[in-house]
């Protein structure tokens, strides 16, 4: 599949004026500049503050405009107030124009359409299910529950064929898949984890990459990420023209204080995580997150810029993180504990959903929440390019 064409670089200066950039946690901090956080005129800045405080009369119309342009160039709503147990894994349709995402714990996967709310498809599914990917077929998806990957129809509302399973020695109970999705040259990648991955002496996660027959809805699962490699395997997102996937380890008790970890991993031409001569991963820490004060990384997408959006769980916030210097350029407050993931959807890909658990409590908790920044653009959904229906 294509890589979308990057459009201009948005500055994320004005409407990101209250979130100074970050460096991330493994540096040392720098004090926040006053202002935008990018902002490259600071002695204008300073000289225009002075005259505006001179004067009341102005002051007041200064911040009355920089609130006005703040509400016109950002705004963040609840769309959907579901009360969901775990909602995960949103993927825009483009296709279809729809929203699709799941209720882990609810054992359900949704269809949502922005023009008409009130029409919300629910498909029951007899397992906890982790995460969906797009196939080929417009509303038939990819589902991952405990071990079995399945094909379901969402107009039928049923699942068609088991398409892969996997091995009994790879865990039965405690464990199930967590959050996945196609590359962009259609291969799934999805990881998988232990309900006790998040501790320091719990069981750890697995990555594998699903290969499909040409004609059959059978599909062989290879592990590409060991346990050794990763603990709590989460979201992922891919930057084809670096060669790289991004993905979030929500709990790497290797990095003690910050176990949080975006990591970078070199692909190859099917965005598979790829190995050198010596059999190890090619991959670099972008970005450590302290989990206990930040929240842990959870579901994230990338921007039209390559940069990663990603939800902090028990954080009540998004974050957006520049993997090129590995700091923080955006943030997103949510009134909620618990958001858990995002996608790029709408007709223009300009729109941000974010899922949400009910877990941590707050208005909006467990819903279906969507954000809009003036300039911010997402990319095309990939899917499964093989699956066919019988």
């Amino acid at each position: 599949m294509r890589s979308m064409a990057r459009s201009p670089a948005l500055p994320l200066s004005s409407p990101g004026a209250s979130y100074p950039t970050r460096q991330r946690t493994d540096s040392p901090q720098q004090e926040p500049s006053e202002g935008p956080g990018n902002f490259s005129r600071p002695f204008r800045v300073c000289a225009l503050r002075c005259y505006i405080h001179r004067s009341p009369g102005l002051a007041r119309h200064y911040r009355k405009c920089i609130r006005a342009q703040a509400a016109k160039s950002e705004s963040l709503e609840l769309v959907l107030d579901l009360k969901g147990k775990l909602l995960e894994s949103p993927v825009w349709d483009g296709r279809l124009q729809k929203l699709i995402f799941v209720d882990t714990d609810g054992q359900r996967i949704y269809k949502y359409d922005p023009s008409t709310p009130d029409s919300l498809i629910s498909v029951h599914l007899p397992e906890p299910v982790g995460f969906v990917g797009l196939t080929e077929v417009p509303d038939q998806v990819l589902a991952g529950m405990e071990r079995r990957v399945v094909l379901v129809d969402l107009q039928k509302q049923a699942i068609i064929s088991d398409v892969a399973i996997t091995p009994e020695e790879h865990g039965a109970d405690g464990h199930r898949f967590n959050d996945g999705k196609p590359g962009p040259a259609g291969v799934c990648i999805f990881g998988r984890k232990h309900e006790s991955s998040e501790t320091p002496d719990g069981q750890r996660g697995r990555v594998y990459r699903l290969d499909m027959g040409p004609s059959v809805i059978r599909g062989k699962l290879t592990e590409v990420m060991t346990p050794e490699e990763t603990q709590l395997p989460n979201g992922m997102g891919w930057d084809m023209q670096k060669g790289v996937m991004y993905l979030n380890d929500t709990f790497m008790k290797e990095f003690e204080d910050t176990p949080g970890i975006i990591w970078e991993i070199q692909v190859d031409k099917q965005g598979v995580p790829a190995r050198n001569a010596s059999k190890q991963l090619k991959k670099r820490v972008v970005y450590k997150i302290n989990v206990a004060k930040e929240g842990g990384p959870d579901g994230m997408t990338l921007d039209s810029q390559g940069r990663i959006w990603l939800a902090l769980a028990k954080g009540s916030k998004l974050i957006c993180v520049d993997p090129t210097s590995n700091t923080e350029v955006h943030r997103i407050n949510m009134p909620i504990q618990m958001p858990t993931a995002c996608a790029f959807g709408g007709k223009n890909l300009d729109e941000l959903y974010i899922t949400s658990t009910e877990l941590g409590g707050g208005k909006g908790a467990g819903g279906l929440w969507r954000y809009t920044l003036e300039g911010l653009k997402g990319l095309s959904a990939a899917h499964v390019a093989t699956i066919q229906s019988s």
